[in-house]
């Protein structure tokens, strides 16, 4: 029995803390703060004399859950001069020494030689001098060889964090909610700032950093976007004759060359590359270009649309020896509504063979994927008068004609007609005849 007690009075202790602690609070939790998620995607591309600063709208908030509720955007930009790096082309110093010892031992070797000359031939000091040639040379070739070339790097904007672009970056735009639509472009937030491109100008020599915060009514925000940042250049002039011309299956966009830069001064032959840019509405973000790389010719195939969606384009040039970034002004925008208006092939291999049940018309299908089905059309005098025979359009490559006379013969044609909203018919096939045989 006292056993017994005693177990539960050392239990009894061993909860007690326990007790004690369940009634103790914790330390508060830090407030969950609620903000518009920071911009994401941020860029900045040059168009002609101006930076462009884009960056995709937040659509949530930090919960990840609520929508953002956006009411003010602030647009940061800081300017740094450039490091310049351009071609650093690093030459090993010349061994000037190691000549200068081997000219010694030349020069000590062929006075031993004429000192000898009594005991040998002067087969024997030709010899010794082509050696020495023969030596020097060798030398030669391989201090060339060591005088090397560094590659030339590309110069890159260096990385930057938060409290550094805070303490050095100045705000240069406040949009309030009211006037954010104005800068929106397929969700994309636009906005562009006047540089100066003439050959000598002080913003040619820095970089420019952006980044932006987004606020809402609370005026809370969740920070910086990601920083974008680009220098600006000298570039090409617009292309311009920007022109383009539907085909069944492609549009093609033709333009002419550029041959000076945005100052009037030539550009080198070969040097400028163009960058076509796509949408489906007037005030599209040009965000990426269509063509993955650099055109260095002026046509391209956009191949990649669909029938009855407008699309609008414009072409910028390029220096390829600069950034791709760093582009011209936009030439002319074209909209084009492209429409199917292009009807099939004729069918072909169109045959006809009086059976029991009729005319029998077989032929080969159309390889067109927009082939809905075909019609089918008959004469009883050749070349002309044709009527339609089918109600609706024939899903297959066969149809038999009940609705004969025997003895009559027929002369058969064939159309294929496409699924376009206002279908294409094809030219009529090659005609055929069969008389109806009698049952």
């Amino acid at each position: 029995m006292r056993k017994r007690l005693g177990l539960l009075i050392l239990l009894a202790a061993a909860l007690i803390p326990f007790a004690i602690n369940c009634g103790k609070k914790a330390p508060p939790l830090p407030p969950i703060i609620i903000a518009p998620e920071a911009p994401s995607g941020a860029r900045v591309r040059q168009s002609g004399d101006k930076l462009i600063f884009f960056f995709q709208m937040p659509i949530l908030n930090t919960d990840e859950e609520t929508p953002a509720d956006i009411e003010k955007i602030e647009i940061y930009r800081l300017k740094e001069p450039r490091i310049s790096l351009g071609e650093t082309a690093q030459t090993l110093p010349t061994q000037t020494q190691p000549q200068t010892q081997t000219q010694t031992q030349s020069q000590t070797q062929t006075a031993q030689t004429q000192t000898a000359a009594a005991a040998q031939t002067q087969t024997s000091q030709t010899q010794t001098q082509a050696q020495s040639q023969t030596q020097t040379q060798t030398q030669t070739q391989t201090q060339s060889q060591m005088t090397q070339s560094a590659p030339v790097k590309e110069e890159e904007a260096r990385e930057m964090d938060g409290p550094e672009f805070k303490k050095r970056s100045e705000l240069i735009a406040e949009i309030q909610r009211d006037q954010i639509e104005g800068y929106l472009r397929d969700n994309m937030f636009l906005i562009t700032e006047s540089v100066n491109v003439q050959e000598g100008s002080e913003d040619l020599q820095n970089w420019y950093y952006y980044g932006a915060k987004v606020y809402n009514k609370k005026g809370k925000s969740a920070g910086y976007s990601k920083f974008g940042a680009l220098f600006p250049a000298i570039v090409p002039k617009p292309p311009a004759n920007f022109t383009a011309k539907l085909a069944e299956k492609e549009i093609q966009l033709d333009w002419t060359a550029v041959t000076t830069d945005i100052a009037g001064k030539p550009v080198p032959e070969g040097t400028v590359r163009y960058n076509i840019y796509r949408g489906t509405t007037a005030n599209f973000a040009p965000e990426q270009p269509l063509n993955s790389d650099p055109l260095d010719v002026i046509t391209y195939k956009d191949t990649a649309f669909e029938y009855g969606k407008s699309y609008y384009y414009f072409i910028r040039a390029h220096d390829s020896k600069k950034k791709r970034a760093q582009e011209s002004e936009p030439s002319n925008v074209i909209l084009i509504y492209p429409q199917d208006t292009f009807p099939p092939k004729a069918p072909e291999e169109l045959n006809v063979v009086s059976a029991r049940e009729g005319m029998v018309l077989i032929w080969a299908p159309n390889s067109e994927e927009d082939v809905a089905g075909y019609n089918i059309y008959r004469s009883t005098t050749p070349g002309e008068g044709y009527t339609k025979i089918n109600k609706e359009l024939v899903r297959e490559t066969t149809y038999t004609d009940k609705d004969i006379q025997q003895g009559q013969r027929y002369y058969y044609v064939i159309t294929a007609v496409d699924s376009a909203p206002v279908p294409n018919e094809s030219e009529k096939s090659t005609e055929t005849s069969e008389v109806a045989r009698k049952q």
